[in-house]
């Protein structure tokens, strides 16, 4: 390369081209079906300083372009679900002046009865304690009335006091202490019966960790003693009353070995069968903390979890099932929040805040679409250091900046480099 001149170098932002894609700073998704989708947004900056508009955004197209169907300024939107095809719930948290920094974020829950299309929000009435966490805990309604919530081991590792209930639609909640119980991922089949995988408070050498089942709402709990294994058990997923699914391991940072488990049951719970322990590769060194099993042979697990002391969200490998969880597929794709309709599509949310990109898949994860805005995926030189730059001519060059961008995997990389031939206008 031959240089000619030297010249300051001056970057001016440009517009980006036209899109329809999904806004930035997705928190959650869901699918109703193969086209119809909702995503919950948090405001950019609401959590450090109250700025910012969340939003609720719809498609209809499979993901490809998203409408807002729901705003409000001065608030998050960090989960959302669906019940069923007409109610949708979302949770998050509203930030008064003053909040983050001098008063409490207020919970926020939005609930609609007709398929998204309009949104009502309630300020939910919850043990003081926990509002900080609302906006990042599992939710569950298994019908409109009856909800719950737990910790999301992919926000926090801290234990949660117990679960969350409500039963008149998420206006009131209550905190339920399951006796002698630390309760982790949970699945209910109805508003009373459930199940959880957990451990004891004061640890059994006999059953350190085991799948719980309550069958009264939560309010009491009775361990499933063939589920007892010597290693963490993290996540559930019932399919009806009699199939379900539980997902452990040992992480990279208890064990010298780290390794995935997963155990089934085919007669609700009386007997488990380990179908799986072992590590599926080298990307994937933490426990099965989140299962979503479409059928008996069908499903998908993330090996992920926060330890103690990590920031969320603390997403890991993406893996695959076509033989009920005997052997995993890597999909190479990371992933905290995951969204499937049937064996073969699925839409993962962002992870490592890499919160402009959605990824779709149409063939059970082994090929992936980026749904995304271009300026999400390439944020403008303002406000970045430019590390180094050379130019061929008085058009042409190349700058490298610091900061952080998005993989394929979602994970961060720490450079990027930019082409100008317009002289550095754009």
């Amino acid at each position: 390369m031959r240089i000619t001149s030297n010249q300051p170098l001056r970057l001016v932002p440009a517009a980006p081209p036209a899109s329809r894609g999904p806004a930035a700073d997705a928190s959650d998704l869901t699918f109703l079906d193969r086209s119809h989708g909702f995503l919950a947004v948090a405001a950019t900056g609401a959590h450090f300083d109250g700025r910012g508009t969340g939003r609720i955004e719809r498609t209809r197209d499979g993901g490809v372009s998203w409408t807002t169907v729901w705003s409000r300024a001065r608030t998050a939107v960090t989960r959302i679900r669906a019940i069923d095809e007409q109610h949708l719930f979302a949770a998050g948290a509203s930030y008064p002046a003053g909040a983050p920094q001098h008063r409490a974020p207020l919970p926020l829950l939005l609930l609609s009865r007709n398929g998204g299309q309009t949104w009502l929000a309630l300020r939910p009435s919850l043990p003081r304690a926990l509002a900080e966490a609302w906006p990042w805990l599992d939710f569950q309604f298994p019908t409109t009335r009856n909800g719950y919530a737990q910790h999301d081991p992919d926000e926090s590792a801290e234990p949660f006091p117990g679960l969350l209930r409500t039963t008149d639609g998420g206006r009131h909640w209550q905190l339920v202490r399951p006796r002698g119980l630390f309760l982790g991922g949970f699945d209910f089949l109805d508003a009373q019966v459930g199940y959880a995988a957990g451990s004891w408070q004061r640890p059994r050498a006999s059953c350190p960790s085991a799948v719980f089942a309550t069958h009264d709402g939560g309010t009491h709990w009775r361990v499933l003693a063939a589920s007892c294994r010597p290693y963490e058990l993290d996540a559930v997923d019932f399919l009806d009353a009699r199939t379900g699914f539980a997902g452990g391991g040992e992480p990279y940072y208890l064990a010298d070995r780290p390794f995935q488990a997963l155990l089934a049951t085919f007669d609700g719970g009386r007997s488990w069968r380990t179908v799986f322990r072992g590590r599926v590769d080298e990307r994937a060194d933490l426990p099965l903390d989140r299962l979503a099993f479409l059928d008996r042979r069908h499903g998908f697990a993330v090996s992920a979890g926060c330890k103690m002391g990590e920031n969320g969200p603390c997403g890991g490998a993406l893996l695959a099932t076509a033989d009920g969880g005997r052997s995993w597929r890597d999909t190479g794709q990371s992933a905290t929040r995951v969204a499937a309709v049937d064996a073969r599509h699925l839409w993962l949310g962002p992870v490592c805040g890499c919160g402009g990109v959605l990824w779709r898949s149409g063939d059970g994860g082994r090929r992936w679409r980026p749904l995304t805005r271009p300026e999400n995926t390439l944020p403008l030189p303002s406000g970045f250091e430019i590390a180094a730059a050379v130019f061929a001519d008085r058009g042409h060059g190349l700058a490298a900046q610091e900061g952080f961008g998005c993989t394929k995997s979602g994970a961060l990389t720490p450079s990027r480099l930019f082409a100008t031939d317009d002289g550095g206008a754009s």
